[in-house]
């Protein structure tokens, strides 16, 4: 008798244990339930580019129903499905894969404008800035009054260049100094020839002058050389009496 109201007591005990632990996991499998739910919509975002619209549905009633039913079993797959979802989610993100193509096709694009642009760029565009630096010594080379230096950046085509010269000879022989001053400096391509145009000041102790002028360059197997030279406008503003 005494056995048997122990028994039933502990029988009684067992139940509620029972229900304890059942409630328990009842708790844990909707927790867990519900991780897989928001998993799920994350990998479904995440998917929806990278496969067709008819196979993403299907995706998803497959995981809906193995999750359902893993709770209703009260089993364990569920962490490991969960384990698995993670792992495709990270390893099938769009996000990676949309910038490494990105990344792909920026190269493949830049690459190819680039050769592109080379082809269509002509030696002269690419000296531009190196005549320009030129340009400043020839100025130099005529405030310093050196004839041979100032000479060598003229071609040899250039029109009447004895003329020029000789006439460049005397008036450094007879200038006590001269000031050159460029200002307002730019440049252009035409035919493949670079253009360099820009204000001129001219001071010397008998004439002052201010005129703008352009100097056309033609490139050689010495450099490039002025070929032509145009003075656009010019104002006298003082000159010797001869």
């Amino acid at each position: 008798m005494w056995y048997s109201k122990e028994k039933g007591h502990q029988s009684k005990e067992n139940k509620i244990l029972d229900t304890i632990n059942g409630d328990s996991s009842s708790e844990q499998a909707e927790s867990l339930f519900l991780r897989a739910k928001k998993i799920l919509f994350s990998v479904a975002h995440s998917v929806q580019n990278l496969i067709s619209k008819k196979s993403f549905t299907y995706i998803s009633l497959i995981l809906l129903f193995l999750i359902t039913a893993g709770v209703a079993a009260n089993q364990l797959y569920l962490p490991s499905l969960i384990n698995l979802i993670e792992s495709a989610n990270s390893v099938a993100s769009p996000n990676s894969f949309n910038e490494e193509h990105h990344r792909e096709i920026e190269k493949a694009l830049f690459a190819k404008n680039e050769e592109k642009s080379l082809e269509n760029i002509s030696d002269a565009e690419y000296s531009r800035s190196l005549v320009l630096l030129i340009l400043e010594d020839w100025r130099k080379r005529w405030s310093a009054k050196d004839l041979k230096g100032f000479m060598y950046f003229y071609h040899p085509d250039f029109p009447d260049r004895k003329i020029f010269q000789n006439n460049k000879k005397r008036i450094f022989r007879k200038a006590k100094y001269i000031r050159i001053t460029l200002k307002n400096i730019s440049s252009r391509v035409e035919n493949n020839q670079i253009l360099t145009s820009f204000s001129q000041v001219y001071q010397s102790k008998s004439f002052s002058d201010t005129a703008t002028k352009e100097l056309h360059w033609k490139q050689t197997d010495q450099g490039w050389k002025i070929i032509e030279e145009k003075i656009v406008n010019s104002s006298v503003a003082k000159q010797e009496k001869k």
